[in-house]
C-alpha cells in the first residue's frame, strides 16, 4: 500500500478512499498524454489558389534570371556563399 495511505490510517485523518482514487486518476491522466502538446500543433493549409500563384511566380523568376531568358553571365560569379570568383581565362 501507498505509505501516505498507511500514515492517515494510523493517524485517522479521513477518508482514506479519497486520497486513493486521487493517485488512481492522476495516473490514468498521465497514461492519456503520451505527446507533448506542443507536437500536436498542425499545419495551416495552403489555398490552391496561393499554391498557383507561387508556382506561376517561381516559373517567372527562372525565366528572368536564368540562361534562358536572355540574360549573359558575366566574368563575375557568385558561389553559393555570396563570394565572388573568377574563371580563369584559356
Amino acid at each position: 500500500m501507498d505509505p501516505i495511505v498507511e500514515a492517515m490510517k494510523r493517524l485517522n485523518l479521513g477518508d482514506v478512499s479519497r486520497v486513493v482514487q486521487e493517485d488512481v486518476a492522476q495516473q490514468e491522466q498521465r497514461a492519456k498524454s503520451t505527446t507533448p502538446k506542443g507536437k500536436k500543433r498542425r499545419r495551416k493549409a495552403i489555398p490552391e489558389d496561393v499554391k498557383a500563384q507561387r508556382t506561376e511566380a517561381a516559373e517567372h523568376a527562372r525565366e528572368m534570371f536564368g540562361q534562358k531568358g536572355g540574360a549573359q553571365k558575366s566574368q563575375n560569379q557568385r558561389d553559393a556563399r555570396g563570394r565572388f570568383y573568377w574563371k580563369v581565362r584559356e
